[in-house]
């Protein structure tokens, strides 16, 4: 059975090309189900990335809205040091334009994957609840943009914007290039890393 998991995002658009953070390694996530806690480990999402599989981006997990598959290449997921990475060539439809008012609107709250495969470990903290450690995932069901569902992760809030001053793009792209280089990436994210000014994430404590 699929999981899903929502978390709050970074978000960056320049035209029709979304990229995002969808999910942050050693980040806690809020009670799930008032149950447990749920953390992903470094480089969780390695074997369905390496997998092949099809993978969809989808809004609110509706199959009918599809903005993007990675069997065209319009949507790029990767790792790096801090989470998973998505870019989203958007489609030039009704709906794509929709996505991008949402986004000047700060209306997409975050983002959600799906996942199949999973290796976990489960020990009880000093709290008493359980805190269930996601080692790997074997595969990525699909991946959405939500549009007022509240995420199941305390992170940053989705920010916009884009830096058109290529001086300063460079500067970040240099002061990630030590984390970016170790994860291979798709040419098509890369490109759009190097020239988008994305700040990393910070943690939000647990």
């Amino acid at each position: 059975m699929t999981e899903r998991r929502y978390s709050p995002v970074e978000l960056r658009f320049d035209g029709n090309i979304v990229t995002a953070r969808i999910a942050n390694f050693g980040v806690k996530s809020k009670p799930i189900g008032g149950e447990f806690i749920e953390m992903l480990g470094l480089n969780a999402f390695t074997p369905a990335l390496q997998s092949g599989s099809d993978v969809p981006a989808l809004i609110d997990h509706d199959e009918t809205q599809e903005i993007g598959n990675t069997r065209d290449r319009s949507l790029s997921l990767a790792e790096d040091s801090a989470g998973l990475l998505a870019r989203i060539e958007l489609p030039e439809t009704t709906l794509g334009r929709s996505i991008l008012r949402w986004l000047q609107r700060s209306q997409i709250t975050g983002c959600s994957y799906g996942m199949l495969g999973i290796q976990d470990a489960w020990q009880r903290d000093n709290s008493g609840i359980m805190l269930r450690s996601i080692r790997s995932i074997g595969v990525l069901s699909e991946i959405s943009l939500l549009h007022g569902r509240e995420p199941a992760y305390p992170a940053t809030a989705a920010q916009l914007g884009v830096s058109r001053d290529w001086q300063a793009a460079e500067r970040v792209r240099k002061s990630l290039a030590s984390d970016f280089a170790r994860i291979p990436m798709p040419l098509s994210l890369q490109d759009d890393l190097d020239r988008l000014n994305i700040k990393r994430l910070a943690l939000s404590p647990a």
